[in-house]
């Protein structure tokens, strides 16, 4: 915020891994100047295939007692605006190429790609 940006930390709900640490990472990302968060309910796919997304309630619940720590975003479904490609599978093709901006220079060391998935509602 201090460069005039505002800052949304998304924040995937996966229960009985991080239904706890959720309030911490709410806690740190206002410290550090965000100005809200996005808790969105487990895609369950890939490796987490088989871990049951949150129920409605339990997010909500969550989505409550955050609120108190930074302003919730609670009109998207499954904010997905930052993922491409297809969760296990390599990126690569004509496909995903003209998604990266020309001269575009990878964080990721050469071998590990970025991975997402997601829905068709966008935010």
């Amino acid at each position: 915020m201090r460069r005039g940006l505002i800052v949304k930390v998304n924040t995937v709900l996966i229960p009985g891994i991080n239904d706890q640490h959720i309030f911490e990472i709410a806690k740190k990302v206002k410290e550090l100047g965000a100005y809200t968060q996005n808790i969105m309910p487990l895609i369950p796919q890939h490796r987490m295939a088989h871990i049951s997304p949150p129920d409605p309630k339990e997010r909500k619940k969550i989505q409550d007692e955050c609120a108190k720590i930074i302003p919730q975003m609670r009109h998207c479904r499954q904010c997905r605006a930052d993922a491409f490609g297809k969760l296990g599978e390599e990126m690569g093709g004509a496909e995903n190429k003209r998604m990266v901006p020309e001269g575009f220079k990878s964080p990721v060391p050469s071998g590990r790609h970025r991975q997402g998935g997601g829905s068709e509602e966008s935010c």
